[in-house]
Formats: C-alpha cells, sequence, structure tokens
C-alpha cells in the first residue's frame, strides 16, 4: 500500500506542478494549503505568500458569496 501512496503523490505532483491551470487545495475555513507553480506564472504572487492565506483576499469581494456558495455545495 505505501508504493501506491508514493506513486499517488508523485503524480500529484507532476500533474500540478507542470500544469498549466492553477492547482490549489484549501481548508474547510478557506485557507490556501496547497498553491501550485502555476499560480505564480499566471498571477505573479509567489506560492510561499499564498499559503496560509484566506482565497477571499484573492477574489474580487462581489465575487466571494458565490464562491462560498460553490465551496458549500463541493463539500456536500
Amino acid at each position: 500500500m505505501k508504493q501506491v501512496s508514493r506513486g499517488s503523490e508523485k503524480l500529484f505532483r507532476l500533474l500540478t506542478e507542470n500544469s498549466h491551470d492553477i492547482v490549489y487545495a484549501i481548508t474547510l475555513s478557506g485557507q490556501f494549503i496547497y498553491v501550485s507553480p502555476a499560480w505564480t506564472r499566471l498571477l505573479g504572487h509567489p506560492t510561499n505568500h499564498v499559503i496560509g492565506r484566506l482565497f477571499e483576499e484573492f477574489v474580487h469581494p462581489q465575487d466571494i458569496p458565490n464562491c462560498w456558495e460553490l465551496m458549500k455545495s463541493v463539500m456536500e
């Protein structure tokens, strides 16, 4: 089972770190815990400046309620 986990992690890293799309993971409270390198290429913020911050800081204020609704539906 450990080999599958290591293989899955390696594949995840390979896919996310080479993707042209932004891949991220956030906590239930909206805090970034992972941001792929595409974030920096597309938006200019270094990923280490994004980790630990709330997604709301990077979304237009009018879009925040819709983002929360989407996240709630995904969590359900």
